[in-house]
């Protein structure tokens, strides 16, 4: 809890105006005390609860104003992002009766909310949210910092991901991209079997403008290099005093022709050396630099060194057909031991642990290792076959120490008849007759 002074402002907060209180740091402040009597709740019991609240607590802060009498008044604040959660939290039975249904409706959407992000991933607000065209997107999808960021374009607009732009930010979720945006730059759009949020490009300037300078600068200069490497546009057009439309094409035919020997994993990094190199070195996008600096443009892109362009290439896979042929036949004829049982009358093959576990030949190692020696890696598989092997060992184990405990209970069992059974005639003695 902190004390703070502030400016009174206004937002829309589930479709009412709201008056908020902007800290100096910027952070959006509500007073809890006057939304809590409008709404026919006791104040104390509000404060109490926030203060028996872990996180609301942690989070109030006490506000500085000044009354209409002059005098300083302080207000209990939480920031307008907690609201939602405070309000989740009423006890609708203790609120004016004109707005319990409201807030039990409300309630209701909060619970399909948290559902929908803990079980799907992405909670969706459809009141909010732009108009989705019928049919699913099928998105441009590049890579950023090794994590996937796809784009969407509609015609001459570009939709952006916003889980995918969140994880470019380090932010927690898409909803921390989206709620500074307008509805007018948000909406939803079904991307192969998921419907997801999406932002425009103001949307995405707008989300830059949030975020840390040192995430949100290296993720402007990478977006830009790769629309421009990545993303179809119309013949460009020469701009006034820059390059016209063919050297336009020809610098990015250049940056896109060394973009192409690089490793897959290394091409988006080396797009955006490429374009930041031209931008440091004229002061301007590539198409506003002056038509007779062409040739010193197309020369720094040659001349610009890329990671990963030195590396020794991989060694190249075996060519032609492998030789896999491991037929059932070579199966028990090297391992006869396990078809003791088989019955050549049932399609289905009778082994137990034991046969498996003391097995001479295994088709599954001989696969693994001539893919392996054939340069493939198939670690992976390897060590899920070990791992099966472990634990039929185990099976094993628990099976044969089951079976030696049930044996032992059954003989002891027998034995403790056998000895029952030597006093099967033997009468009961008769106590004595008192008195005698």
């Amino acid at each position: 809890m902190s004390a703070i002074s502030s400016q009174l402002g206004t937002v829309s907060f589930q479709g009412h105006d709201l008056t908020v209180i902007s800290s100096p740091a910027g952070e959006r402040l509500v007073a809890m005390k006057p939304i809590s009597e409008a709404i026919g709740l006791d104040w104390k019991s509000q404060y109490a609860r926030i203060q028996r609240h872990p996180v609301l607590k942690s989070t109030m802060v006490i506000t500085t104003t000044v009354a209409e009498d002059g005098k300083e008044r302080g207000l209990v604040c939480l920031p307008l992002d907690h609201l939602n959660g405070w309000l989740f939290g009423v006890d609708a039975s203790r609120v004016r009766p004109e707005i319990r249904e409201r807030l039990v409706q409300y309630q209701r959407e909060c619970f399909a909310a948290l559902a929908a992000y803990w079980q799907q991933g992405e909670a969706l607000n459809p009141r909010t949210m732009a108009t989705a065209p019928a049919g699913p997107s099928v998105p441009i999808r590049l890579t950023y910092n090794d994590r996937a960021f796809r784009i969407v374009p509609e015609g001459e607009e570009l939709w952006f991901v916003a889980a995918d732009v969140a994880n470019a930010l380090s932010l927690r979720d898409a909803y921390c991209v989206t709620r500074h945006l307008r509805p007018e730059h948000r909406s939803q759009r079904q991307v192969g079997r998921q419907m997801l949020n999406v932002i425009d490009r103001r949307g995405l300037d707008l989300a830059l403008l949030h975020a840390r300078p040192e995430r949100a600068e290296p993720l402007r200069l990478w977006l830009d290099a790769a629309l421009e490497q990545f993303v179809p546009s119309p013949a460009p057009r020469a701009l006034p005093n820059g390059l016209s439309g063919e050297q336009q094409s020809a610098i990015k035919a250049l940056v896109a022709a060394r973009i192409e020997a690089l490793p897959e994993a290394r091409r988006g990094k080396a797009a955006t050396a490429c374009w930041s190199a031209l931008k440091s070195k004229f002061g301007c996008s590539y198409k506003e630099i002056a038509p007779e600096q062409f040739t010193e443009a197309v020369s720094l892109v040659a001349r610009i060194e890329l990671e990963g362009e030195w590396l020794e290439p991989e060694a190249p896979k075996v060519l032609g057909r492998l030789p896999i042929d491991f037929p059932i036949e070579d199966w028990k004829a090297k391992n006869p031991q396990q078809f003791r049982s088989d019955n050549p009358n049932s399609p289905d093959l009778v082994v137990g642990y034991n046969d498996l576990l003391t097995s001479d030949y295994s088709p599954c190692l001989e696969l693994l290792d001539t893919l392996h020696n054939a340069g493939y890696r198939v670690d992976g598989a390897y060590y899920e076959l070990r791992s099966y092997q472990n634990l039929m060992r185990q099976m094993d184990v628990t099976m044969r120490l089951m079976a030696s405990n049930i044996q032992q209970a059954i003989e002891g069992f027998q034995r403790d008849r056998r000895h029952m059974q030597k006093y099967v005639n033997v009468k009961p003695s008769t106590p004595p007759t008192p008195g005698r």
